[in-house]
């Protein structure tokens, strides 16, 4: 097997070569910036680099431990690292650490922020969990698997997440932590990710597949729950009062 080579390269739709990106260690990861002008790697030598199309060096972003991926904001000004070391971190184009995302108890292993780039989702290995903060770095959700988990990832729309697991699971959580549905292989699950349209989701298994599956929006999601539970809720002695409103702003319209 030939020397691998810690590069990352970029070529235009050709087939052309434009420039190599080059760390002192593997490449595990790299990411355009939305607008296509900047490109930022992740490397087992500890850091994060921000280049330019010309293969300028502009930045450099170090963590204590490899960083296993890296991804810009939706505007393009900040940029998201998961590192081994347990952290992820957001930075400036400049390179300056604006926070740092502590809390995982295992290396992370992704970290992606919401469409509106107003949140960032992380998933983490050992301690089996993707923890949902907000921009301030402030933990708001942690959602659970019974082992490693993988990936996470938005929605288009920003309201759900979809966790990938060694337990041969895929879930989709609200962004309060409700387990919206179970997507299951029968080997572990390395991604999951939402169509553009947000109406499937499309998961890849050890077990050999990949599989599409449809997805309703949350709203038909909450109609969905709120019929099988409304005459529970209605019915019910131990329900309160409020509770019993809970899918009124959801409730079918009556026919004539």
């Amino acid at each position: 097997m030939g020397l691998l080579l810690p590069e990352a390269k970029v070529w235009n739709l050709e087939g052309e070569l434009l420039t190599t990106l080059q760390h002192q260690k593997q490449i595990n990861y790299a990411d355009f910036s939305h607008a296509g002008d900047l490109i930022v790697t992740a490397s087992n030598d500890n850091t994060a680099k921000l280049w330019n199309l010309e293969g300028e060096l502009l930045a450099t972003l170090h963590h204590q431990n490899w960083v296993i991926t890296a991804e810009f904001s939706p505007d393009g000004n900040t940029i998201v690292t998961a590192s081994d070391d347990k952290t992820a971190a957001l930075w400036n184009l400049e390179g300056e650490q604006l926070l740092i995302l502590k809390g995982h108890q295992d290396a992370v292993n992704s970290a992606q922020f919401s469409p509106d780039g107003n949140a960032i989702v992380t998933a983490s290995l050992d301690d089996n969990t993707a923890r949902l903060w907000n921009r301030q770095g402030q933990l708001q959700t942690t959602l659970w698997h019974s082992s490693a988990v993988l990936k996470a990832n938005f929605s288009p729309d920003g309201e759900t997440i979809v966790t990938a697991a060694e337990d041969g699971n895929a879930r989709v959580w609200s962004l309060k932590g409700e387990l919206l549905a179970t997507l299951t292989h029968d080997e572990l699950v390395n991604s999951a990710s939402f169509s553009p349209d947000g109406n499937a989701i499309v998961t890849a298994s050890n077990d050999g597949s990949a599989k599409v599956w449809p997805f309703p929006s949350l709203s038909e999601l909450i109609q969905q729950t709120c019929d099988r539970v409304g005459n529970y809720l209605k019915n019910s002695p131990n329900v309160t009062e409020s509770d019993r409103r809970l899918c009124d702003r959801v409730a079918k319209p009556q026919g004539p």
